[in-house]
């Protein structure tokens, strides 16, 4: 009988005479490490893709006095396009997150084309250098 060993010793016995494996390491199942991985895998995607998606934007630290752009003080939850094309927002604590309307075109052949930026639709057209009315293939990007 073990009665007279000590408990540590006695449960050590019964783990290395139980039926089921011990796992000295503790690391988790092969399944819930797939999951952990998986998780963490998305949440790198997510960021990657918030990062990417907010390459055209800026913040503006809050003010005690409220959001103020350009000498403009706006009210907490409203928004605004500016004169450079870009959407703002003021926060409840009196910060400001301005993005970019539009994306700007890239992967286009810029020896035949140019971009041209039109400043009231805030929009990008590429179109051929010696004919305007010509439109080029590209992508948008940001």
């Amino acid at each position: 009988m073990m009665s007279d060993v000590p408990d540590a010793v006695q449960r050590s016995h019964k783990r290395r005479h139980s039926s089921q494996p011990t796992r000295p390491d503790a690391s988790p199942e092969p399944a819930e490490r797939g999951k952990k991985y998986l998780l963490v895998t998305a949440l790198l995607g997510v960021g990657i893709f918030v990062g990417v998606c907010n390459a055209a934007c800026f913040f503006i630290a809050p003010n005690p006095d409220g959001c103020v752009y350009e000498g403009n003080t706006h009210a907490s939850g409203t928004s605004w396009r500016t004169d450079e094309c870009y959407d703002c927002t003021c926060n409840d604590n009196g910060s400001i997150r301005c993005c970019q309307v539009g994306g700007r075109p890239g992967n286009y052949n810029t020896e035949k084309c140019i971009a041209l930026f039109n400043e009231e639709t805030c929009q990008y057209t590429v179109v051929r250098k010696n004919n305007h009315k010509k439109t080029c293939a590209h992508d948008m990007v940001g």
